[in-house]
């Protein structure tokens, strides 16, 4: 199992009605909630996976930080913390944060916990979206859901409960 999510603490712009845009915890997020997407357009949540990791039986999956201010002007807004292989845009392409390690503005996270959350999410379109003002993707659905220790329903799920 390979994490591709943001660790727990990450904040996403979502989009509230009459509030406009505010920002939550990713994982205070819920299926339906409605994310701010970098091109402007608001997408729903159908999807957010979860898995947890003991980082001394999984080190691969140890966190990567990506420091304040290192991808631009207030990009991430705070430092950024992800899994290694998530894909973020470095302002000129995407990349896997583990790409970015630089050594001083992108490294791996010291002395992270032993045990870490990553949470990710799909949107009913895939989507550029905003995590600590950086520019991160949303999930895809490669046909690895089952690589998710647990899930919030998705819509079609929830919808299908709901007619039982």
């Amino acid at each position: 199992m390979v994490p591709v999510c943001f660790l727990k603490g990450t904040m996403i712009c979502l989009v509230s009605e009459g509030e406009g845009k505010t920002r939550a915890l990713v994982e205070d997020l819920r299926v339906g909630d409605s994310i701010a997407c970098v091109d402007g357009t608001a997408k729903k949540i159908i999807f957010i996976g979860k898995q947890v990791f003991d980082l001394e039986t999984a080190p691969e999956a140890r966190p990567i930080t990506i420091s304040r201010g290192a991808l631009g002007a207030n990009s991430p807004s705070t430092d950024l913390h992800l899994s290694p292989l998530h894909s973020v845009w470095d302002g000129s392409s995407w990349k896997r944060a583990a790409e970015l390690i630089n050594g001083t503005t992108v490294i791996q996270m010291e002395n992270p916990p032993s045990i870490v959350k990553y949470y990710n999410i799909e949107l009913e379109d895939w989507g550029a979206i905003f995590a600590n003002d950086a520019i991160c993707e949303s999930y895809r659905d490669l046909g690895n859901r089952n690589e998710f220790h647990y899930s919030a329903m998705t819509v079609e799920e929830s919808e299908l409960i709901s007619r039982i």
